[in-house]
């Protein structure tokens, strides 16, 4: 509400919400005080306010080399072309350093109820350490979490949901067990991967362009609201 009553309609509600992410709480006096400073530089780039001025004012110097802030847009951005080429919204994308956390993305949730739905979760899951391969600097530890949610996709799919070969239930928080001690589970589940992996690698090399143009765009801005996200695509496609 602060930010909005001193940013007027210069950012979209997108843009401000992605701001308060940041932030968090904020007096009124600091927010007057980042505002008035985003205004300055903005006016001495011969701009309007924009989301990026009021990034940069509100954050700190990003202590990462130029050479990890565009591995995290790289891999961040991948995860975004997948997910629109597969039909799935994204909200946000953003690789603001959060300590452990290089980077964001934040797709729509949805409706989980088939084996198709799981397996598109799957690709996106998959889509950044793809991306690393293909156009960053190589396969990276950073993508563990992705390769949890990926597993635990793919585990639940076949063990729990009963979307695979066996109808049989499984106690989720033994899946895990069952990967070290059943071998043809475990081959399953990799199979399931690596299809994903597969899938995910075709759609970036078919949106190489889009993904290289999301790339620039997320390193200028650090940001990207859906709003932004779709624009971007949008002059792509009209290229």
């Amino acid at each position: 509400g602060i930010f909005r009553q001193y940013c007027g309609q210069d950012l979209s509600p997108d843009e401000l919400g992605s701001v308060v992410e940041v932030v968090g709480s904020a007096t009124g006096a600091q927010v007057v005080a980042w505002v008035e400073e985003a205004r300055r530089r903005a006016e001495m780039d011969g701009e309007t306010l924009g989301l990026r001025h009021l990034l940069d004012v509100v954050l700190p110097p990003d202590p990462r080399t130029p050479e990890e802030i565009r591995g995290v847009a790289i891999h961040e951005a991948a995860h975004a072309v997948v997910a629109r080429a597969r039909g799935v919204p994204v909200r946000r994308l953003s690789i603001i350093n959060r300590g452990a956390i290089a980077g964001m993305t934040s797709v729509e949730g949805a409706s989980m109820g088939r084996r198709s739905d799981f397996e598109t979760r799957l690709v996106i899951a998959l889509a950044g350490r793809v991306g690393d391969e293909l156009f960053g600097y190589g396969a990276d530890a950073g993508a563990e979490a992705d390769l949890r949610l990926a597993t635990n996709l793919a585990c639940a799919m076949r063990a729990t949901m009963g979307l695979a070969d066996t109808l049989v239930h499984h106690d989720p928080q033994h899946l895990a067990q069952r990967l070290v001690m059943d071998q043809r589970f475990a081959a399953a589940v990799e199979d399931d991967l690596v299809r994903a992996k597969s899938a995910a690698r075709t759609i970036l090399l078919e949106h190489h362009g889009l993904h290289a143009e999301m790339v620039e765009q997320l390193i200028t801005r650090r940001v990207l609201d859906a709003s932004a996200i779709e624009a971007i695509e949008r002059d792509w496609r009209a290229r």
